[in-house]
């Protein structure tokens, strides 16, 4: 059997589709939007490890909750620069 790679085949039987990559936000979302929390939660994530002192594990799992949204944050960033600009830039 052949693995799914429209959303229509990956339904489930609510009729819900689940998108298979949890950053389908970049393109389905406004791309300013996305940025913009994007780059809000690096600015919290910043806030909090200066002004606390975290224990290790808790900074690192705050670096790896910002690591985690970048892809998404890039990719809004990179859809709103192509939708902007025209021609061959």
């Amino acid at each position: 059997m052949a693995s799914a790679s429209t959303p229509e085949q990956r339904a489930t039987p609510t009729g819900k589709c689940w998108p298979t990559c949890s950053f389908g936000c970049a393109d389905r979302a406004r791309p300013r939007r996305v940025i913009t929390v994007g780059y809000g939660i690096q600015c919290a994530a910043a806030a909090v490890m200066g002004a606390t002192h975290l224990p290790v594990a808790a900074v690192l799992f705050l670096i790896a909750a910002v690591a985690f949204t970048t892809p998404a944050v890039s990719g809004a960033s990179n859809r709103l620069i192509a939708e902007r600009l025209t021609g061959d830039a």
